[in-house]
């Protein structure tokens, strides 16, 4: 199932388009800091506009121009929070799988950024805003991981009917069990074995 190509940029994006001066992008940037800070201390329910701007020192007004509501302010906090730097894509199916799969492995060893994630997955079941939130920070992820995928199959190394999601919960989806569910840890090894397995799977004809 293929993702839809991502909408505009909505408020809080991290783009150059949306860094309107350098105080502006200064704001931003603490103001995302000090969210990113009550994040991990509070939760999901500790990143209001008030308390950000209260602990970042930047104007309610400044904040809500950048973020007009919670969702867009949570979006941004969590990207903020999970942004690491990502290696260039080289156009190989598995070098390119191996390094988002890293990345991801990286991103969940990390105590506060799972802490987190717990509490967002916890939270969207029945806030929407939170719902918007996780939904704005997962379409950065499936975008590059669609990406990689579709590469794949239109160079022939995957076959054109590939489900991308089910490939996807096969590789990711284990990372985020093991991690979440079990004691069992994630290394470099592991990574390396789902990734190719999904290759090895990917490539046998179907019956």
């Amino acid at each position: 199932m293929a993702l839809a190509p991502s909408d505009a940029a909505t408020p809080g994006d991290d783009t150059p388009a949306r860094r309107l001066d350098p105080r502006t992008d200064r704001a931003r940037l603490a103001a995302l800091d000090a969210a990113h800070a009550l994040l991990v201390a509070g939760g999901v329910d500790a990143v209001t506009h008030a308390r950000v701007a209260e602990r970042a020192r930047v104007s309610r007004t400044t904040l809500y121009k950048l973020w007009p509501d919670r969702s867009s302010l949570l979006g941004s906090t969590l990207e903020h929070l999970t942004t690491v730097d990502r290696p260039p894509p080289t156009g190989d199916l598995r070098t390119d799988l191996l390094a988002l799969a890293r990345q991801f492995a990286a991103r969940l060893a990390d105590d506060e950024r799972a802490i987190v994630m717990l509490s967002v997955i916890q939270r969207s079941l029945h806030d929407e805003a939170v719902q918007r939130a996780k939904q704005q920070l997962r379409r950065g992820f499936h975008e590059t991981a669609h990406e990689i995928l579709g590469k794949g199959v239109r160079d022939g190394r995957l076959p054109a009917d590939l489900d991308t999601e089910l490939a996807l919960g096969g590789i990711f989806g284990t990372l985020l069990f093991r991690r979440l569910l079990t004691d069992e840890p994630i290394d470099d090894d592991l990574v390396v074995l789902l990734v190719d397995r999904f290759l090895t799977e990917a490539a046998r004809p179907s019956r």
